[in-house]
């Protein structure tokens, strides 16, 4: 039987919320147990959503995550 890694189903999970349709997304550490390059992939995802004006809130430690992002824009503000 073929099993996902937990990488391999945060990153399934993440997709999956954002794939569907939304305006307010709330990712609570999207990060975890990803490799750098796949948070890399969810930063450009998440930040394509704000810059199509979608309202994104990202609980998160990762400071490489956070570091994708502006303190503030129209959409949202980064809290340390």
């Amino acid at each position: 039987m073929n099993e996902l890694s937990s990488g391999q189903t945060q990153l399934l999970a993440v997709a999956t919320a954002l794939v569907r349709p939304f305006d307010v997304l709330i990712l609570d550490e999207p990060e975890q147990r990803l490799d750098a390059h796949r948070r890399d992939l969810i930063a450009a995802a998440v930040r394509r959503e704000i810059d199509r004006g979608a309202s994104v809130v990202i609980v998160s430690y990762s400071a490489e995550l956070v570091a994708h992002h502006p303190q503030s824009g129209a959409n949202g503000m980064l809290l340390k």
